[in-house]
């Protein structure tokens, strides 16, 4: 008797073991399903916007400052940008930017993300950047 006991107590304790296992896997299936997709994914938010970085250091004519720093166009980009999904076409206006270094033909780095993920894509545009067709894309998933 004592034989048939130990072998029911291990057949009880395999199928509680299966059972609670099963139980784990089928939380850990429904967790996962259950967590939303990001529903901002494909939102661009720019973060950073230069405008003439290969002028930096040069002299302007008649000594008059040369204004190029990092970031200088990042709020107007942005501003054009706002509330953009999966792309964000423009063609990029010097005028509306201002010259921040003048007699000197400029490039443009844009730098943006898509939705919370922390890849920072990137963009340049040889000088002279003014009047060219620019298109931020966020990547299908």
């Amino acid at each position: 008797m004592p034989a048939t006991l130990g072998r029911t107590l291990l057949k009880g304790m395999s199928a509680l073991a299966v059972a609670l296992a099963s139980f784990w896997l089928t939380l850990k299936i429904l967790d996962y399903s259950a967590t939303p997709a990001d529903p901002n994914a494909d939102l661009i938010q720019v973060t950073e916007a230069t405008y003439g970085m290969n002028c930096q250091g040069s002299a302007g004519p008649g000594g008059q400052a040369n204004l190029v720093k990092a970031g200088n166009v990042t709020a107007a980009i942005a501003k054009m940008c706002a509330e953009a999904r999966e792309s964000c076409a423009f063609v990029f206006n010097a005028n509306q930017v201002g010259d921040p270094a003048p007699l000197c033909v400029k490039d443009l780095s844009i730098g943006w993300r898509c939705g919370a993920e922390e890849t920072v894509h990137r963009m340049y545009v040889a000088a002279e950047a003014h009047s060219k067709s620019i298109s931020l894309i966020c990547p299908g998933p």
